[in-house]
């Protein structure tokens, strides 16, 4: 990789399927945080968007001053919890779909708007270090390379795997990563910084399935969020008030008296509303997915089986470190439910310790912005000059 006089600016996207992280390397945690979705006006005129190339990124920030309104990059598309305001005027679309993008227009225009409009940086004096999930296909990462490079023009670029760089964050290499976000949960064995592919479960279920399940589960006792904005409503009760019981049978027993779990939610209007065991029955789905109908395994059993599948001295080293992330473990008793029914499944005197920090729905970034600001990552990152002599194919041969 070529040498640079200057410093160049290194910024950390970690594109979740519900909230998109970003922000400059070297900080504690992202800068700017909003929800991953487009809204695109019901008067949208395809005709007068462009398509944008990195020689156009110019006008397009002339045309965010004012000075370009008439070449047509008039805001024909809002972008996070803006869209969500506006939901009535808009087409909303959800362009990452259980960790896998689905509509690159739409991601085109959020790297646009991270870019230009909440980190103000020149794309073309920028370095990327982009998150992905487990599994990512060669397709989808060349695309994603593709993107960056051809429309943005970015300097370089290097993709990390997020539970990997939320174990970074723990200030670990070695350990097993439960990671948890809106819309997949992946357990990941990872030994001396790298992956065990091999070993690694995924789980189709997530915080925005926690959030359908309480709306399922209201409606039975006539309480119907069904719109998008009452959806937004319940994910807010599942957040402050959704927690994870450490005896499910039990307290979700008819024997077992409401009142004992039952607290108050005000609803938009001023109103109140009692909610009660709809709180831990909404996130019990991860650790039993049969209450909605999965086959899948639950979060212990996933977790526990990645373990069990790596050599017998990966395990030794996996024992004392396994580190929860993303959002979705948020939960109060998260951490004590996954730590006893995984040493519930082994016989061995030695209990699995299970770590989470209090900033866990960050981790993957913070793990990104300690990976980027280390002197080695212009080593691995493929500079824009690379793209274009190797074509996109590049991007799979450079590992941290």
């Amino acid at each position: 990789m070529s040498d640079f006089d200057e410093p160049i600016p290194v910024v950390v996207i970690d594109p979740g399927s519900g909230v998109f992280k970003a922000g400059r390397a070297g900080e504690e945690f992202p800068q700017h945080c909003f929800q991953t979705v487009v809204g695109v006006h019901k008067t949208f005129d395809e005709s007068v968007i462009m398509k944008r190339k990195k020689k156009e990124i110019g006008k397009i920030l002339s045309a965010r001053d004012g000075t370009e309104a008439e070449n047509g990059y008039a805001e024909q598309y809002v972008v996070g919890e803006k869209a969500l305001e506006q939901r009535a005027e808009l087409e909303l679309s959800y362009p990452v779909e259980r960790g896998n993008v689905q509509d690159w227009e739409q991601m085109e225009y959020i790297y646009e708007h991270v870019f230009l409009d909440l980190l103000e940086v020149e794309p073309e004096e920028t370095f990327v270090l982009l998150t992905e999930t487990p599994f990512t296909s060669r397709k989808s990462r060349e695309t994603t390379a593709e993107l960056l490079f051809e429309v943005f023009g970015i300097a370089a670029l290097h993709i990390m795997q997020q539970p990997v760089l939320s174990l970074y964050a723990s200030g670990r290499t070695t350990g097993l990563v439960i990671d948890s976000g809106d819309a997949v949960t992946h357990a990941v064995p990872v030994y001396d910084g790298y992956p065990l592919n091999h070993s690694i479960e995924r789980l189709n279920l997530g915080g925005r399935d926690v959030t359908n399940n309480l709306q399922r589960i209201l409606l039975e006792r006539g309480v119907n969020l069904s719109t998008t904005s009452e959806h937004h409503f319940a994910r807010e009760v599942k957040e402050e008030l959704g927690y994870v019981s450490l005896n499910f049978d039990d307290d979700a027993d008819w024997s077992s008296p409401e009142s004992k779990f039952e607290k108050k939610f005000r609803l938009p209007d001023g109103q109140f509303i009692t909610i009660g065991k709809e709180l831990f029955r909404c996130t019990e789905i991860m650790f039993n997915p049969q209450l909605v109908g999965s086959e899948a395994l639950g979060l212990h059993d996933m977790a526990f089986r990645a373990w069990e599948s790596c050599e017998v001295d990966v395990r030794n080293g996996l024992y004392n470190n396994i580190v929860l992330s993303g959002g979705n473990t948020l939960f109060t008793n998260f951490k004590e439910r996954i730590t006893r029914d995984l040493c519930g499944k082994t016989n061995s005197y030695r209990p699995f310790r299970v770590y989470s920090d209090s900033l866990r729905q960050f981790s993957s970034w913070i793990g990104g912005s300690v990976m980027a600001s280390m002197g080695t990552f212009e080593k691995y990152a493929v500079s824009f000059d690379e793209y274009q002599d190797h074509g996109s194919s590049i991007i799979h041969n450079r590992r941290m």
